[in-house]
């Protein structure tokens, strides 16, 4: 019986997973000011200020979708500033294609460390529904860093 009940949560995730990726195109894209001087800090800052009130929530699901806005917001400005420093072309795919490939991969590690646990039967706990979405964002702020710290030291024309 246990088992129905992971099959069962599994397919609400991956439901849920599909839904978020499928309104990516509708959320607002949470732009801020570009002109110089490149300020990772504010960026990044932005990106988090967009999400408090749902990450703030005591319902889990607004808490996952707050840290979801956060690592979207992100992923744009990764794209936005990198397409300023790098040519597309050095990609196999277009920069937004290979962020896509990086999101679903990451995310489903994630989700998998910490919902996929055998030990933990039904649920490892909602709390863990989550965390992967912070991680990404996480992660995104390490990205964003770094390009905002290279167009800066390479002098990469302004927006």
């Amino acid at each position: 019986m246990w088992r129905y009940a992971i099959v069962m949560l599994v397919a609400f995730s991956a439901s849920l997973a599909v839904t978020q990726a499928a309104q990516l195109d509708d959320r607002p894209p949470g732009r801020i000011d570009h002109d110089p001087p490149l300020d990772a800090k504010r960026l990044i800052k932005h990106c988090w200020a967009i999400s408090l009130e749902l990450r703030s929530s005591p319902n889990t699901n607004a808490q996952r979708a707050g840290g979801f806005d956060t690592a979207w917001c992100l992923e744009k400005e990764i794209i936005h500033h990198a397409s300023h420093l790098m040519d597309d072309t050095a990609f196999a795919a277009p920069l937004a294609d290979t962020m896509e490939q990086l999101r679903k991969a990451y995310g489903k590690l994630y989700w998998s460390i910490y919902n996929g646990v055998e030990a933990c039967e039904l649920s490892c706990g909602t709390m863990n529904y989550v965390i992967p979405n912070l991680s990404l964002a996480e992660l995104y702020v390490k990205i964003l860093t770094d390009i905002i710290d290279q167009r800066i030291r390479y002098g990469a024309p302004p927006n």
